[in-house]
């Protein structure tokens, strides 16, 4: 398993723009984007890895000044969801763009990937990358049939 920490406030796949009859990615998209495979490189040395992988993002917001007292300290015990925008599945795409080339060859690889979004004392985003066989796909998939069966 692969854990990389990008520090900062976490930000979603911002829309393309369009300018002179070209699509581009918005400056603040494309810093993030930059500053986080920076940090994959810096913490992780090993090759892309190949086949199926599975992807567990945590992503930290930072806590409102303008909260009450009380709601600022349940969101530094981790007991707030950040429920407003960016979208978690914005924030997995930045995540999976910027890691693209460096933790893994392509994000068409990612076969499970799962997002959680919650307020702390320190923005940012932790990453769990981890290679996937075919044996704990096959289970993970017996799981969630069991799961929706109970439902």
């Amino acid at each position: 398993m692969i854990v990389i920490n990008i520090p900062g406030e976490p930000i979603g796949k911002g829309r393309h723009k369009l300018g002179n009859g070209h699509a581009y990615t918005p400056k603040k998209t494309r810093r993030w984007e930059e500053m986080a495979a920076w940090e994959a490189r810096r913490q992780y040395k090993g090759k892309p890895l190949e086949g199926p992988v599975g992807l567990t993002v945590v992503a930290e917001f930072g806590i409102p000044a303008s909260w009450p007292k009380w709601k600022r300290e349940k969101a530094e015990d981790g007991m707030v969801a950040h429920i407003v925008k960016p979208d978690g599945s914005n924030v997995l795409k930045a995540v999976e763009d910027a890691l693209q080339g460096i933790v893994f060859r392509d994000d068409c690889q990612i076969a499970s990937e799962m997002i959680d979004k919650w307020y702390g004392r320190e923005p940012g985003v932790t990453l769990e990358v981890r290679a996937m066989d075919a044996l704990h796909s096959k289970s993970r998939r017996s799981e969630l049939k069991v799961r929706q069966l109970q439902w």
